[in-house]
């Protein structure tokens, strides 16, 4: 259950295009690399390991070591722009990009980019709910975890 003021919220209006470009960089690398590299399904899992790594990466020495000192804004922020260059690469694919060349660098860097944002937001989101028991508070602080952290 949401509470109703949830859509008026200034906050909650990020949500969408956050949410359209984490579509964006799963949805067309694995069309890409399916039709024009022609590569298995499979094949396709595997080649999306590094991004996966690196969002382990960076979600451990963002937890770890930066977010303690630095506080949760100087994250998101270099997060969101790690993951919009990894998401510009990723959309000037075209039939002659390769994966190491031209997939790959979008991948790692839009890996980077959500590790800091996801990391971050949901800690920093648990962190303000502190002993709240109720389910509707714990999960308004979660969707407004990211912007919070601004």
């Amino acid at each position: 259950m949401v509470v109703l003021g949830f859509s008026k919220s200034e906050t909650a209006g990020w949500g969408a295009p956050i949410t359209l470009a984490i579509l964006g960089v799963f949805l067309f690398p694995t069309y890409f690399m399916q039709q024009n590299l022609a590569v298995s399904p499979i094949q396709t899992g595997f080649a999306f390991l590094p991004m996966v790594v690196s969002t382990v990466i960076a979600s451990l020495s963002a937890q770890t070591r930066i977010l303690p000192r630095s506080g949760p804004r100087p994250l998101v922020v270099s997060g969101m722009i790690l993951a919009a260059l990894g998401t510009i690469t990723l959309i000037e694919l075209d039939f002659s990009s390769t994966y190491l060349l031209n997939v790959f660098p979008g991948l790692l860097l839009a890996g980077l980019g959500f590790g800091s944002i996801f990391a971050t937001a949901i800690n920093t989101a648990s962190f303000l709910v502190g002993e709240a028991t109720t389910p509707t508070l714990a999960a308004e602080a979660e969707i407004h975890g990211c912007t919070v952290a601004f």
